[in-house]
C-alpha cells in the first residue's frame, strides 16, 4: 500500500474532532427576596462608621462579583464571568454574562460596563483589590475605558475584617456566610476549581462543567447582599454585638473611626460584672479584663487620672493577660500622683512577670523611683521565689 493510501486509511479510522460550536456570550438571570434590613431605613452613621460614602438607596447598589481565569491578575487574566446584583421593585436580580469563547469578552464588558453607569454604588468583597482593578484593565485593553465609569465603592471585606477578623480569624466570603449569616451552601464548587472548569469548557463545549461555577458566582452575589444587611445592623448599634471579642473589636474600629462615645459604650458593656454560668459568661470574663484595659486608656487620654487608676487596677484583678495595666498605674502613680512607694508596688509586680525585653526598662523605673522615694527598698524582690535582682545602694 502505498503512503498516501496508508493516510488515507487512518483519517477514516481516526476521524478528525469535530469543532466544538459556541453560542456566545450567554446570560443567565434570576432573582432572589431581598435582605428585610435593605428594605427599612437605614442608619446613615452606620454606613459613615463602615467607612463608607453616603448612602445611595437601595437602588443605587450594584452587587458585583466577577470568575476568572486566574488569580494573580496582570494582562494574562480574563473575566469569563461576571455576576451583578441590583435591587428593583423590591426584589434582588442577578443577571450573569458568561463568555462563551473569549471574542465574547467585548459584548460582556459592554454589558457590565452600561450596568456601572446606571448605578452609583458597586459593592463587593475585596474587589478595590481584585475585581474593580481587574475590570478596568480589562476594558482598557479591549479601548472601552471611556465606558468604564467610576461608581462609589462599598468594599465589604473592610469593616468585615474590623468586626470579626479578631473571632474568627480568617473573613473569607465562605466563612462568614457559615459564622456570620448561617448560611450553608451544599455542594459548593471551590472558587480555585472555576479556571479549570472554563478551560476544560473550552475544549469542548459541555455547558454542564459551567454549571456550578454559575451557581457559585450567582451565591456570592446574594451572599454581598445578605452581608451589607448584617453589617448595618452591626454597625447602626456597636455596643450591641453578641460576643465579646466582637465587642472588642468593634469598639477598636469605634475609636479608629473617631467614635470614642460609641467606642467607650461597647468597653463598658463589656465590663459589666456577670455571673459565671456558662462558656458565653467567661467569655465577657476574659474579654472584660480587656475592655477594662482600654477603657482606663480612654479615661487617661481624656485627663481622669481616677478613673483610670481604677480601670486599670480592676482590669488586674480581672487577670488581664501581661503588664501593661501594672506599667500604666507605676506610670500614673509616678507622675499623676506623686506616689512613689504605690509606683515601686506596681513596678515591683511587672517585673515579677515580665520575662521579655521590657525587663531593662522596669529595672530603670524601678532605679529612678526608689531614689525619688528618697529610701532603700527591699535589697531583693522575686517572683516565685526566684531571686530577680539586686537592689542598687
Amino acid at each position: 500500500m502505498s503512503l498516501l493510501r496508508q493516510k488515507l486509511a487512518a483519517m477514516k479510522t481516526h476521524p478528525p474532532a469535530k469543532a466544538v460550536s459556541r453560542v456566545g456570550l450567554r446570560v443567565i438571570r434570576s432573582e432572589s427576596p431581598v435582605p428585610p434590613g435593605l428594605m427599612g431605613d437605614i442608619d446613615p452613621r452606620a454606613i459613615q462608621r463602615m467607612g463608607f460614602s453616603a448612602w445611595p438607596g437601595r437602588e443605587g447598589l450594584l452587587f458585583l462579583d466577577t470568575e476568572t481565569t486566574g488569580l494573580a491578575g496582570g494582562a494574562g487574566t480574563i473575566i469569563f464571568l461576571t455576576g451583578l446584583g441590583y435591587i428593583s421593585d423590591g426584589r434582588l436580580f442577578v443577571e450573569q454574562y458568561l463568555l462563551g469563547d473569549y471574542s465574547d469578552e467585548i459584548e460582556m464588558l459592554v454589558r457590565v460596563t452600561g450596568l456601572l453607569s446606571r448605578h452609583s454604588t458597586v459593592v463587593t468583597f475585596n474587589g478595590d483589590a481584585f475585581d474593580m482593578p481587574l475590570l478596568s484593565s480589562r476594558a482598557t485593553m479591549n479601548r472601552l475605558s471611556s465606558a468604564m465609569t467610576s461608581p462609589a465603592s462599598y468594599d465589604l471585606i473592610k469593616p468585615s475584617r474590623r468586626l470579626w477578623k479578631k473571632r474568627l480569624g480568617s473573613v473569607r466570603l465562605s466563612v462568614l456566610e457559615r459564622e456570620v449569616l448561617r448560611r450553608e451552601r451544599a455542594d459548593d464548587l471551590p472558587g480555585s476549581e472555576a479556571p479549570r472548569r472554563f478551560f476544560e469548557f473550552l475544549k469542548t463545549g459541555d455547558n454542564s462543567l459551567l454549571d456550578p461555577v454559575i451557581e457559585h458566582n450567582r451565591l456570592d452575589v446574594v451572599s454581598m447582599a445578605h452581608l451589607l444587611d448584617e453589617l448595618i445592623a452591626a454597625y447602626s448599634s456597636p455596643a450591641g454585638q453578641s460576643h465579646p471579642v466582637d465587642l472588642l473589636s468593634m469598639a477598636a474600629a469605634m475609636e479608629k473611626a473617631g467614635d470614642g462615645e460609641q467606642a467607650e459604650n461597647c468597653y463598658r458593656v463589656l465590663t459589666r460584672p456577670r455571673v459565671v454560668r456558662t462558656a458565653a459568661d467567661l467569655r465577657y470574663k476574659a474579654a472584660g479584663a480587656q475592655g477594662l484595659f482600654a477603657l482606663g486608656m480612654i479615661y487617661k487620654r481624656r485627663g481622669d487620672c481616677d478613673g483610670a487608676l481604677k480601670c486599670f487596677e480592676s482590669a488586674v484583678q480581672r487577670g488581664f493577660p501581661g503588664t501593661r495595666p501594672m506599667i500604666e498605674l507605676a506610670k500614673l502613680l509616678e507622675h499623676a500622683k506623686r506616689d512613689y512607694d504605690g509606683a515601686i508596688k506596681w513596678t515591683i509586680a511587672a517585673m515579677s512577670l515580665e520575662n521579655g525585653d521590657g525587663i531593662a526598662a522596669l529595672e530603670r523605673r524601678y532605679d529612678r523611683l526608689i531614689k525619688k522615694a528618697g529610701r532603700p527598698y527591699e535589697n531583693y524582690f522575686t517572683s516565685g521565689g526566684k531571686k530577680c535582682r539586686s537592689n542598687p545602694n
